[in-house]
């Protein structure tokens, strides 16, 4: 078979199929050009285009990974599943689709486009061979959501715009957030560059699991940004009385408002049981933190829940203290 040929109809039928609309058609073993008809007759010649292009789609696609240019893969791979016979090749074309569109996912992920990020999960997760790279598609593409419900949650914030803010973002890190921290971490950076509101905020940064860890900066910029990027989960339990301690010292250095990410699942801590943290933790955010917030004319408590098993009645708890 000579390839050099094929191409050369292939290219030329494109071009024409451009200029004009029309298409080429193999009728009595010449080439002749008819309108509005696809590239040959069935038969033998156009399955060898078909393979040839779908070869040479996929070869496209593979020089242009190699490059980093998975957009252009994308295209260049998505055609050449449209003409690859079914068997061997059309399966290995599927699989990198899959890997192809996974690897665009992440980066927009990155940049914070989550619309984008889930339609190209959703493609990836079609095409992907059952097995481990399926089963991180899907776990991505749960993630993708749960960060896009943090997104939608965030925005619901109840700030004025004309007040300044002193921040402290109490994070949850314990065993629970290990698989979703990533894509929050992403959203709540976002979040913080685009909003208007916090762009003269300053912040304390509260991350409370097995231990609990305080920092604190000066401005909304690079520092905290990166100190978030940076979070991992300590894999430990969730001390949320004793981020709350912690709170309550910095809330006297001029913090006005409190946002809590967490799924509301504390566990004991020095000493007290599972069972009574929730009552021990309400009683005292309604003791010592809430008159100090509503002294300083701040927002009080802000959730945003994270995870699949949230208990929202104990965090509406919290955030309802201020009102109370």
């Amino acid at each position: 078979m000579d390839y050099n040929l094929i191409i050369g109809i292939i290219i030329i039928a494109i071009i024409i199929s451009f200029s004009y609309g029309y298409y080429l058609k193999e009728s009595d073993n010449t080439i002749k050009i008819e309108p509005n008809k696809i590239i040959t007759s069935n038969g033998k010649l156009k399955k060898e285009i078909s393979d040839c292009l779908a070869m040479i789609n996929y070869e496209l696609a593979q020089q242009s990974v190699g490059r980093g240019d998975y957009e252009a893969a994308e295209r260049q791979c998505t055609q050449a599943l449209n003409t690859a016979p079914n068997g061997k090749l059309k399966n290995e074309i599927g699989d990198c689709l899959a890997m192809i569109n996974y690897e665009l996912a992440q980066q927009s992920v990155g940049k914070g486009d989550l619309e984008a990020a889930e339609r190209q999960c959703t493609q990836a997760s079609k095409t992907a061979p059952n097995g481990k790279l399926k089963n991180e598609i899907d776990e991505c593409l749960a993630e993708i959501h749960e960060a896009a419900k943090m997104r939608s949650q965030l925005e619901k914030l109840k700030m004025d715009e004309n007040k300044k803010y002193s921040i402290l973002l109490m994070i949850d890190v314990s065993e629970s957030m290990r698989t979703i921290l990533d894509p929050h971490k992403s959203v709540l950076i976002e979040y913080l560059k685009k909003e208007k509101r916090l762009s003269k905020s300053s912040f304390g940064l509260i991350l409370f699991g097995g231990n609990v860890i305080w920092s604190e900066y000066k401005k909304n910029g690079k520092d905290l940004y990166s100190a978030i990027q940076n979070i991992h989960s300590d894999s430990g339990g969730t001390n949320m009385y004793d981020a709350f301690v912690c709170a309550k010292k910095n809330l006297s250095k001029g913090n006005n408002g409190i946002i809590l990410l967490s799924d509301g699942e504390p566990t004991g801590s020095n000493g007290h049981t599972t069972a009574n943290e929730k009552d021990r933790i309400i009683k005292y955010v309604n003791k010592e933190i809430i008159p100090i917030l509503k002294l300083k004319n701040g927002f009080g408590i802000e959730y945003i829940a994270l995870g699949d098993n949230i208990n929202y009645e104990f965090l509406n708890r919290l955030e309802n203290l201020v009102n109370e």
